[in-house]
């Protein structure tokens, strides 16, 4: 069956790529966890490499030599010898009389600077001794191999005089025996005896040493570019996995098409947020994303005035710079505009123009609350005035201890009545985010449409969805979404 009749095959290999991307894109947006692993990691190694003392390795080698009578394919007895004699060479008795060679040293420190291998290929023992002076390594080593190497002679000889010994004896007893047995015994005895002689002279030939130590040329731990290396890999791998676990526990939002598919409010534009590593055509792109969006509240205006309210599910999603700058985009194209600062608890839009924050809406409200009336056009702000249009705004006014009972206390119907008179043909109002829902009711009863901003690198979809679910419970018309920090194609 071919892949084009395999539907299920071809959903899976369409699949693959698009998971293959999710994760990419969790990797991206998670790049400062990422170096908060790496970069700490790989200090540390680095530190470390270049702090803790150097030690050097140097390597004798002994060789054993074929032993007369011993079968050349007894590979296994071979292995067996050359292993015991492995273990033989680091014994106690070895290293205590290898000290006696070496000026400060001692069995008890010899145990952790010495230490032995086998060759897998060849009849080798390799004699390994380290120490922070590549003089001193290398003595360590010849000195071990050279005190193995005197104590296996000793041994064997003292091992072949007690045969000797044992032969003699046998030998005397028999002197005398008649008896064609005691004849033969003899004759085996003494040719027994011969061989024990001709050992005796040749104990310990089997091992000879190779190649003796020389002091390296460099140290073999630690070495500070090669574990860099490995802890800079190590870091990324480690932050890779960090990411790829916080966007599995903390799921983020992929693309505004799938924000949109999420919450079921259609995009009004996409905002391309400027960063270190995507300069190249930022501002046309934002330029043409602020256009598309007052085109797509242009569609709604009727022939009334529009009044937009613009929030957002969490702090510092971009809906104050966002207001500032649609403001500066409507007024551009000669439509008279009015923001309107109602987010009360932490206002900024003022600092996005250069003026203070009183007087404005708070101040009129409390005069509304204690029976006043203020005109609203006293405490607003012409802070662009130029050919093509006019944009004022209304500041927050003087901050007060109680946001919430301020837009709740009846003064603003009368304030956005007011406005309504206006002339302006825009006006869009700031306001809190859904975290406090009471402000955003009161406010949402005076606008025409509601438009959530939504920073797609900050917030949760639980949070959007939370958001979307907010405003249906508070009864506003959502229009559309304004996505902030998202890519988007781009069609000019």
């Amino acid at each position: 069956m071919t892949e084009a009749a395999n539907p299920t095959g071809q959903h899976e290999t369409l699949e693959e790529p698009l998971e293959l991307r999710r994760h990419w894109r969790t990797i991206r947006s998670n790049w400062p966890l990422i170096l908060a692993v790496v970069v700490p990691i790989t200090l540390l190694v680095l530190v470390l490499s270049l702090v803790l003392p150097r030690t050097y390795t140097a390597q004798a080698r002994i060789v054993l030599e074929d032993t007369p009578g011993l079968q050349t394919d007894s590979v296994d007895a071979t292995q067996r010898q050359l292993s015991t004699l492995q273990t033989l060479l680091t014994s106690r008795a070895v290293l205590t009389r290898a000290a006696g060679r070496l000026k400060g040293e001692d069995a008890d420190s010899l145990t952790d600077k010495v230490s032995a291998s086998v060759d897998p290929n060849a009849n080798f023992i390799n004699v390994i001794g380290k120490d922070n002076h590549p003089g001193q390594a290398a003595a360590i080593a010849n000195s071990v191999a050279a005190a193995f190497l005197s104590k296996r002679r000793e041994t064997d000889r003292l091992r072949l005089a007690r045969s000797r010994t044992a032969l003699l004896e046998a030998l005397r007893r028999l002197e005398g025996s008649p008896g064609v047995d005691s004849a033969i015994e003899r004759q085996a005895l003494q040719e027994r005896l011969s061989e024990v002689n001709i050992s005796q002279a040749t104990a310990g030939s089997d091992l000879q040493v190779a190649q003796l130590a020389r002091p390296p040329a460099s140290p073999s731990s630690p070495k500070p570019v090669r574990n860099t290396i490995f802890a800079l890999a190590a870091g990324l791998f480690l932050g890779v996995l960090a990411a790829l676990a916080r966007g599995q526990l903390a799921p983020k939002i992929d693309s505004a098409h799938e924000l949109s598919r999420l919450v079921g409010i259609p995009i009004l534009a996409t905002i391309p947020r400027r960063t270190r590593f995507k300069k190249a055509n930022w501002e046309r792109d934002r330029e043409a994303a602020y256009a598309n969006l007052q085109a797509a509240l242009q569609l709604r205006m009727n022939g009334r005035q529009e009044v937009v309210l613009l929030t957002s599910a969490v702090p510092e999603e971009g809906k104050t710079e966002l207001t500032a700058e649609l403001g500066r985009t409507l007024a551009a194209s000669g439509l008279k505009t009015l923001l309107v600062s109602a987010d009360l608890r932490r206002p900024t839009l003022h600092e996005s123009f250069g003026v203070g924050p009183s007087p404005g809406l708070g101040d009129l409200l409390r005069h509304g609350a204690n029976g006043g009336r203020v005109p609203t056009g006293t405490a607003t702000v012409t802070v662009v005035d130029g050919a093509a249009g006019e944009l004022a705004l209304l500041p927050s006014g003087t901050p007060g201890p109680n946001a919430g009972a301020l837009l709740t206390g009846g003064g603003l119907g009368p304030v956005f009545d007011d406005i309504g008179r206006s002339d302006f043909r825009y006006v869009i109002v700031d306001a809190p985010p859904l975290i406090a829902p009471v402000d955003v009711e009161a406010l949402t009863r005076e606008v025409h449409d509601v438009v959530l901003v939504v920073r797609i690198d900050r917030v949760t979809p639980d949070a959007v969805v939370e958001a979307r679910n907010t405003l249906g419970r508070l009864g506003a018309n959502v229009v559309g979404m304004v996505v902030v920090g998202a890519d988007a194609p781009t069609y000019y």
